[in-house]
């Protein structure tokens, strides 16, 4: 098995050495870099890199720049929502913001536990757990 399907699963999984994982949370930084850094007049341009990094993201959203995920298609957000700036998004195991929802700025959302034995956390061992926020959470 390999350790994205453990972290999938809820097991505990191999987050900081692992290449494939490692691989895909440069992706994902690249393009929070590239959304954050882009013109915020560029409706256009930010749409499209939003659609990259969140794959999962409905209609009518508006999430301010900068946010940040580890992986980004682990992230679901309802149409109506609204992230405020600055968030952090560590979906590690999916994240769900339901519909007409408002986050405040700074905000994050963490899906990781870290073992409590030194030596199994520096291993790199990490599993992640769901959050859910229903509809009109505030």
């Amino acid at each position: 098995m390999t350790e994205r399907e453990k972290m999938t699963r809820g097991l505990w999984y191999d987050a900081n050495y692992d290449p494939e994982l490692l691989t895909q949370r440069q992706h994902a930084a690249a393009r929070c870099h590239r959304f954050n850094q882009s013109d915020p007049l560029d409706d256009a341009a930010q749409s499209a890199i939003l659609r990259e990094l969140l794959p999962h993201m409905e209609e009518s959203v508006i999430l301010l720049p900068p946010v940040y995920v580890d992986y980004g298609e682990n992230c679901w957000f309802g149409s109506g929502s609204f992230i405020n700036h600055n968030a952090y998004f560590m979906d590690g195991a999916a994240i769900t913001i339901g519909k007409n929802c408002f986050i405040g700025p700074s905000c994050g959302f963490y899906t990781a536990a870290h073992p409590l034995l030194a030596e199994q956390r520096n291993r790199g061992l990490e599993k992640a757990s769901p959050i859910t926020l229903g509809d009109n959470v505030w």
